[in-house]
Parts: structure tokens; C-alpha cells; sequence
């Protein structure tokens, strides 16, 4: 498959998604054969993706959800100047100490704490505190000429020789010829505290369409899921809380309606308010009916008539907010009350899940009714399946 849009410095080009695959070595197995038994194996950084472009020393920053920043937020990357016109793929992380490395933890927190689109007062302070680095991992424009449609690692080839300066680094990458390699890479970004890997097709190009050429290999899952609607218990009420657990789910790209995953309990006062200062004004009390006549998202029987699965509030999905939420299993079974994939007999949710932060980039996204960023989909919990 080869790009028919062409990668042109100054425009955002679409974002490459790798598909979430379950860890396991017959999964490891199907997927060195698909590479020809050869992949490339990349940690998994947890910070925020950027695309960076470059023209005659003029520095563009672009989101995941191109949304541009203000580069003058991040005076530690300004060799980035002084690298080759063209744009750039990698992922904004905390910088590590004497050894260079930061837990997942560490890396997502010093992003977070950045500002990256109004210059603050304690700009040095923050640079000090939370200092941040580049790890580019692909190259989609160099010189002004496309280089999507070369094989994964030409480019990497072309990104190794571009990449210099302080904060500006390669990904850090291991090529992996056997199951047994494989499981000793993924074993050590456990022991390390990281998220995972993502393993890619050293002779594929780069296209925007979310396939196996990249595969996302975690511990746990994440998930960016929509919240759908909202629960009380006498005890949130009690405490003046605004709900005590989250309908949450995805869109199914096939009939255009969203659908439940999750019921996720968000624990920590802090954490409560945070969510719920942006969806109160959007709440509205729910019934059966008004769940049942949805235009927009679809409820199973069960969760139609069985009260305390019915939510005490609903949102419309446009206005709401996207949660990211970790599970350590996908279950596809008869024993939901879930409308995920639903086949008439079988249908998805998560398992031993907890809350983790609020998406702004993608809740920023879905309010915009941008497509450029999307949550995850019925069919990326479908494709993680199976």
C-alpha cells in the first residue's frame, strides 16, 4: 500500500496509530511472520506525540490533534533548528537523569506540567524541574521530497543520519529475529516500568490507515473512552459528589453510534471534581425511554431493563470528554450487559480496570468534531481481539 496525499512541510500530515495486540507469544509468533521474521522493536514512550516541521531553519510543532504549539515553551529544544528541512515523527518525554531514563510515570508527568501554548512566567523554573527531549522515530519529509512511500527502515536510515543536537534523539530501537528475543525486549521495559513496545514492519511505508505494520505490545491496555453517562450512590450524594462511577464506551464507525464498554469507578475526591467541573452542565437525567430512543448510542436489553445498570445521568457523546482507562483483559463474552460488538449473542468490556487521566487533546478533538484524533473505536476493540 503506498500514500496517494503527499507529505508537504507546514501542513499537519495524518497521524499513524499503531493497533493495540495482546502480549503473548503466539501473538508474537503470527506477528514475526508477518514481518518476514524480522521487526523492529521500539519502547513505548508515554508522553505526547509531535510532528515536527522544518523549513530553512523555521521550527513548526504540531499535536497528534495538529493542533500547532508555541515553541518558545520549550527553549531546551532549539537545535532543532539546525536539523534538515523536512518533518519529523516522535514523542515529547520527560528527560531523564544521570542514566537517561524515566518510568512511564516520570515521562507523562514532566509533559503534563509543560505549557505548550502560552509562554508562563516561571518558564526557567519549569524548564529546570521538567525538563523535556525528543524521540523521533520516523521521517515523512526531507528536503521538501515525500518519503512516506519508502519502507519503514530506509527511513529510519534517512531519520538516523538527520537527528542531532541536545534533547534530540532516536527512539530507542532493538531488531528482533525470533519469539525468544521478542519476550527478553518486552521483559525488560516491564522490569524498567514502561508501557510496552511497538513493533513495526521494517519494510513497510507510512500510511495513516491503523494496520499491523505497527502493533502496540503493553503490559496493560489503555483505552480512550467516551463518556457516556454518569451514576450516583447514596454515598457520592452524601458527600456532595457528582457521580460515584462512569458509563463509559466507543463509536462503531459501521452504524455511527456509540456504544458501551465500561462502568468505571473513579476513586479520589480531586479526581471527581476534575471530571466532573467539565461534563455537570452537560448531564442530564436519564430513563429508560430516553436510553432506549437514543439516536446516538445503543443500550442492550439488559442494561434497558435492569435498574442499576440503567445510568442516573446521560451525555450527549459530542460534548462529552474522553477518559484514558487501563484494563488488563478484553473480554469478548455472553456475560456483559455491554452493547460493544454486540453479535446477537456475544459482546466486549473491559476487565480489572482503573481510571488514569483526562484525554484534553482528544476531548478537545471530539468536541471540535474533528476526525484527525479519535478515541478508540468499536473496531480497534474488535481488531485487539481477534
Amino acid at each position: 500500500m503506498t500514500n496517494d496525499l503527499e507529505a508537504v512541510i507546514g501542513v499537519p500530515y495524518a497521524i499513524k496509530k499503531p493497533i493495540e495486540k495482546k502480549a503473548t507469544e503466539d501473538v508474537f509468533a503470527a506477528l514475526l511472520e508477518k514481518y518476514n521474521q524480522r521487526m523492529f522493536a521500539e519502547k513505548k514512550g508515554d508522553g505526547n506525540r509531535v510532528q515536527v516541521h522544518i523549513k530553512q531553519g523555521e521550527v513548526m510543532l504540531y499535536s497528534s490533534g495538529h493542533n500547532e504549539w508555541n515553541t518558545e515553551c520549550f527553549p531546551e529544544l532549539t537545535d532543532l533548528s539546525s536539523i534538515s528541512s523536512g518533518i519529523y515523527a516522535g514523542e515529547l518525554l520527560g528527560k531523564g537523569g544521570d542514566e537517561g531514563i524515566f518510568r512511564k510515570e516520570d515521562e507523562f508527568r514532566a509533559v503534563s506540567k509543560r505549557p505548550k501554548q502560552k509562554v508562563p512566567k516561571n518558564l526557567d523554573e519549569l524548564v529546570n524541574s521538567y525538563p523535556l527531549k525528543i524521540d523521533f522515530f520516523d521521517i515523512l519529509n526531507l528536503e521538501g521530497e515525500d518519503v512516506t512511500n519508502l519502507p519503514y527502515e530506509e527511513r529510519r536510515e534517512l531519520l538516523k543520519d538527520a537527528i542531532k543536537g541536545e534533547n534530540l534523539d532516536l527512539s530507542e530501537l532493538y531488531v528482533v529475529t525470533s519469539v525468544e528475543e521478542l519476550n527478553d525486549v518486552f521483559a525488560s521495559m516491564k522490569e524498567r516500568k514502561l508501557e510496552g513496545l511497538v513493533v513495526k514492519d521494517p519494510g513497510a511505508p507510512y500510511t495513516a490507515k491503523r494496520d499491523d505494520a505497527w502493533c502496540k505490545l503493553k503490559i496493560y491496555t489503555t483505552w480512550d473512552l467516551v463518556v457516556l453517562g454518569a451514576y450516583e450512590t447514596e454515598t457520592s450524594k452524601k458527600k456532595g459528589a457528582l457521580f460515584a462511577s462512569l458509563l463509559c464506551g466507543v463509536y462503531n464507525q459501521d452504524t455511527s453510534k456509540y456504544e458501551t464498554l465500561v462502568k468505571l469507578p473513579v476513586s479520589g475526591r480531586k479526581k471527581v471534581d476534575e471530571i466532573s467541573a467539565l461534563i455537570e452542565e452537560e448531564l442530564v437525567p436519564a430513563d429508560a425511554e430516553m436510553m432506549m430512543n437514543s439516536e446516538k448510542i445503543s443500550f442492550s436489553d439488559e442494561a434497558l431493563k435492569v435498574q442499576k445498570k440503567m445510568p442516573d445521568y446521560l451525555i450527549d457523546p459530542d460534548k462529552s470528554i474522553v477518559l484514558e482507562v487501563k484494563a488488563l483483559r478484553v473480554s469478548h463474552s455472553e456475560n456483559t450487559w455491554h452493547s460493544c460488538g454486540y453479535d446477537g449473542e456475544k459482546a466486549h468490556s473491559l476487565e480489572i480496570i482503573s481510571y488514569q487521566q483526562i484525554r484534553e487533546d482528544k476531548t478537545d478533538a471530539l468536541r471540535a468534531g474533528s476526525e484527525s484524533i479519535l478515541p478508540t473505536t468499536t473496531q480497534d476493540i474488535q481488531m485487539y481481539c481477534f
